[in-house]
């Protein structure tokens, strides 16, 4: 259980030590609101794909920025000249069928000494109906060690980190996993045609329902750290070109 909003600007607070004054490409931009931001905080340019085009029309719609373009587009078929600095692709490649693809591309697109930051979920505190994610969505999630080994399969040098969640939200978070509305729904998400179907509901009902939404998080509330990264919920990747 994890409050979207707080951990998914997190990542971007995290981009922002690497991109200020730098162009970026962002693969797999879901609402726009990070590229938007990154866009609004010292950042030279961002240009964001995704192969939805509903994705594509919401952002153009709401975020708007003279150093920021959202285009439909997959990373494989993307034709562009232009090199650079940082690439960013967040909850993006446990999407994928061929991860492998991505990872290839990305490399042509960056700069010399360019950056890539990749998230994904840690498979071992993941739920599984069988053999698959709970998440319907999701082809394959990772362990630590099978996430750096395919991302060094592609790329010179990665270092995986652990996002975590501070020691005082934790706290609360423990509390209301305790509860009786978060152990109903944990069991029920365990169906992944279960999940499909909740996808479908409005997400403020949903954290009502569980509690999440007394934890109100912030980006603030996560920190970044290679020790113990193992235990975090979520990795996300240094990559170096």
């Amino acid at each position: 259980m994890r409050d979207k909003g707080g951990i998914n600007l997190a990542r971007y607070v995290y981009t922002l030590t690497y991109a200020k004054d730098k162009a970026v490409l962002e693969i797999g931009f879901g609402s726009g609101f990070g590229a938007y931001y990154l866009s609004q905080h010292g950042v030279k340019s961002v240009f964001a794909i995704d192969p939805d085009g509903r994705a594509v029309d919401f952002a153009r719609r709401n975020f708007r920025a003279k150093n920021l373009h959202f285009q439909k587009a997959k990373i494989e078929d993307l034709k562009i000249s232009r090199k650079f600095d940082v690439a960013v692709s967040f909850e993006v490649i446990e999407h994928l069928e061929k991860p492998e693809i991505m990872l290839v591309k990305v490399k042509k697109l960056l700069k010399r000494s360019g950056i890539f930051l990749v998230s994904t979920p840690n498979r071992a505190l993941s739920s599984y109906d069988g053999d698959k994610p709970t998440n319907p969505y999701h082809v394959r999630e990772y362990f630590g060690d099978e996430f750096y080994k395919l991302l060094r399969r592609y790329i010179k040098y990665a270092s995986v980190y652990g996002i975590f969640l501070k020691a005082d939200k934790k706290e609360k978070e423990s509390s209301i996993q305790k509860s009786w509305r978060w152990q109903l729904a944990s069991r029920l998400t365990k169906k992944r045609w279960i999940r499909r179907v909740m996808n479908y509901l409005p997400e403020g009902p949903k954290r009502l329902f569980t509690g999440e939404s007394e934890l109100n998080l912030s980006p603030d509330d996560f920190f970044i750290s290679y020790k113990n990264s193992e235990k975090a919920p979520y990795f996300i990747a240094l990559c170096k070109k």
